[in-house]
């Protein structure tokens, strides 16, 4: 083609011009076949090759990207992994600036407290000796020595654990018989856990001797026992046993009291940890027990679960190394609180004295608190003006409370077994109890804390330290409120009556007693007892129920209903009196005439 072109355009061209090819004759037809074959197997070969190196190349592609974005994704994670050490790092740093920040302060505050408390302390100790006292006066005096006792217990437990937190806490080793001095130490409870009716078992070999810090193993199973006592219920064990185990002594304090939520197990010997259902301390006893068995190379251990009772494990060597000491000082037992057998109180009343036989009678009151002095103080202050009556902690208060109906409850918010805002609910809630006014005593006075106090039903909430004439005024103005609320029971008709109480419960209560009595009116058998089985009270709760919200007893409250239904037919209709008399339930006609002389000041005749 390119001759041709050059040959049409006068171009220089080759004359001898020769094509590549080759002859194709009989003898090299098949020949040329076979290569003509082969060509083309090549060819489709190089084209298949060809496509899987552009398959390989794209798969190198992708995989380039992946190796990147991986690379990326470890970079981000060895990023967030040193940025959660750091956080980790800085929080425990952060808790544990915090902690010993917590730790100076109440060391600061503990040591300026000594001197108060001596001054304290040094001068009730000389009125007690001096005699010459009332029986209230050294009932107070005596309240005062104990509670400066242990204050100035916790101070000097809050500076010994600054002293091992220090390192400046000296070990005093001694060689004393681990199982004497525990029969010693668990007597000391004996007089508390009978009064709770609490079982204090010993399981300790006959003799085990150890070498040891006779004060700091003390105080260690002191705390533990403190602990058990605190939070096991009236009815319950508590077992104090100790075994040997070939170089170490294993030291066990169980009961069978409400526990510790798994959850919050791992950190009951944290300073300053305090499980959800603690009720009240420092935080500073179990971290002090932990501290101790360091200082001894043992180790602490706890099985719990809420509900099912604690068993703190201290296991320590038999022997310590160290020098010895040649007289180490004896420990000063834990001030053990001296609490009432309350689950007597009361019980032997019967139900006519609940009752009550005129106007002049006290308003009972009920004082529900874990903290035996805080009872005895308020039935001090209040015993003059009041009746009385205690439980120990709210589940004990709410049988109480349902048993004798109180006209007022003084309770405290942090309790073991039933906290204050749980038992204000439960009291609200039911039918015998809801109309009860309610105090709340506690020591958190954030607005937050008496929202939920409120929130719960509570009529009062005072933060302590609180004053006994600001207590006794706001139970003398609650029982002022009732009596303005009988007032109004006795002036107002029965359609509007229950529109002076706040309470839905009580409107419900006060409606449906109304209607019960209404509707067996012509019922002269109708009783009390029957009422109370309509609306599900026993004769005592209907008769201070009712007596508390109207002013009247169940039996005045009938009598008012069948005389009013009485006078209506009496003036609307021409029945006889004895007709009348039969029709409202009285029993006579002369009967009738006499109560409705009484009532009205006319005799039923004189209506007409």
């Amino acid at each position: 083609m390119q001759l041709a072109i050059s040959i049409l355009e006068g171009k220089p061209f080759r004359r001898d011009n020769y094509l590549t090819g080759a002859l194709v004759t009989r003898d090299n037809a098949r020949v040329l076949l076979l290569q003509n074959e082969e060509v083309v197997k090549q060819a489709s070969r190089l084209t298949s090759l060809h496509g899987r190196v552009d398959a390989y190349l794209a798969q190198y592609k992708h995989q380039k990207i992946y190796m990147i974005l991986f690379g990326v994704i470890i970079v981000l994670l060895l990023g967030l992994i040193v940025y959660t050490y750091r956080t980790i790092v800085m929080k425990h740093r952060l808790e544990e600036e915090t902690a010993n920040a917590k730790l100076q302060f109440f060391t600061g505050v503990s040591h300026e407290l000594r001197t108060p408390l001596t001054l304290i302390a040094a001068p009730v100790e000389h009125l007690l000796e001096m005699g010459h006292l009332t029986d209230e006066q050294s009932t107070m005096l005596r309240m005062v020595q104990r509670n400066v006792n242990v204050l100035t217990q916790l101070v000097g437990e809050i500076l010994d654990f600054r002293k091992v937190q220090n390192g400046k806490m000296p070990m005093v080793l001694s060689d004393f018989d681990l199982s004497d001095y525990m029969r010693q130490w668990l007597a000391v409870f004996n007089a508390s856990a009978m009064k709770q009716k609490i079982s204090l078992r010993l399981e300790v070999p006959e003799t085990l001797p150890v070498r040891a810090d006779l004060s700091k193993v003390e105080r260690i199973c002191y705390n533990l026992l403190s602990n058990a006592m605190k939070y096991t219920q009236t009815g319950g064990h508590i077992v104090f046993s100790a075994k040997k185990h070939d170089e170490t002594v294993e030291i066990v304090v169980s009961d069978d009291g409400i526990g510790i939520p798994k959850d919050e197990v791992k950190h009951v010997f944290s300073r300053f940890f305090q499980a959800s259902n603690a009720s009240g301390g420092t935080g500073i006893g179990l971290a002090l027990v932990k501290a101790y068995a360091d200082m001894h190379h043992g180790k602490v251990a706890v099985e719990s679960g809420e509900g099912k009772g604690a068993s703190f494990i201290i296991t320590l060597p038999l022997k310590q190394k160290g020098e010895m000491a040649a007289a180490p000082q004896p420990y000063v037992p834990l001030i053990v609180e001296d609490t009432e057998d309350v689950s007597s109180l009361n019980v032997s009343r019967n139900i006519d004295e609940l009752i009550g036989s005129g106007e002049d009678s006290k308003p009972e009151v009920l004082i529900i608190d874990d903290n035996n002095d805080i009872r005895t103080y308020l039935r001090t202050i209040l015993g003059s003006s009041y009746k009385v009556s205690e439980a120990a902690d709210g589940k004990y208060g709410l049988e109480l409370a349902r048993r004798i109906v109180p006209d007022v409850i003084v309770s405290d918010v942090m309790m073991p077994v039933m906290d204050g805002f749980e038992l204000c609910k439960l009291l609200k809630s039911e039918a015998a109890t809801s109309h009860i006014p309610v105090i709340l005593l506690t020591a958190h006075g954030l607005d937050s804390q008496r929202a939920e106090g409120y929130d719960s039903g509570a009529d009062a909430y005072i933060a302590k330290p609180f004053s006994s004439r600001v207590l006794c005024s706001r139970v003398e103005n609650l029982l002022k409120s009732r009596r303005h609320l009988h007032r109004l029971f006795a002036n107002q008709a029965d359609e509007t009556e229950e529109n002076g109480l706040s309470n839905e419960a009580d409107k419900t209560f006060v409606s449906q007693l109304r209607k019960i009595i209404q509707d067996h009116l012509s019922d002269s058998e109708l009783s009390v007892e029957k009422i109370g089985e309509e609306i599900g009270l026993s004769r005592v709760q209907l008769y201070r129920k009712v007596k508390a919200l109207t002013g009247y007893s169940p039996v005045e409250m009938l009598r008012k209903a069948r005389l009013a239904r009485a006078r209506h037919l009496l003036q609307t209709t021409e029945r006889s009196i004895s007709e009348v008399a039969y029709a409202v339930g009285f029993s006579t006609p002369s009967y009738f005439s006499k109560c409705y002389k009484e009532e009205f000041g006319i005799q039923p005749g004189q209506e007409r």
